[in-house]
């Protein structure tokens, strides 16, 4: 009895419009995550990440770079002196 009753009804074809409007339902109302604006200062401490050269390595990681994938191109003395290089990161 079970067994008829279930395929009456799961096979009708309101059954089955109705299960795909609340899928379509589901699927519009699953929003995406925001993410929070990166926001980084403006110390300079040049770095090379994916062929570009960016400011500091919080600019590369807004740009959703890893850690591991930025090249330091100072070190801690010669950004204290001040001088503002300018790299080829394109053999990065």
């Amino acid at each position: 009895l079970w067994y008829h009753w279930h395929e009456k009804i799961f096979n009708t074809p309101l059954f089955r419009l109705v299960a795909f409007a609340c899928l379509i339902i589901l699927i519009f109302s699953c929003k995406k995550k925001e993410t929070p604006p990166c926001i980084c200062t403006e110390d300079y401490n040049p770095v090379c990440a994916g062929g570009n050269q960016f400011p500091n390595p919080c600019a590369a990681l807004c740009e959703g770079f890893e850690e591991d994938e930025l090249t330091y191109l100072l070190t801690q003395e010669q950004i204290n002196t001040g001088l503002l290089v300018e790299v080829d990161c394109s053999s990065d």
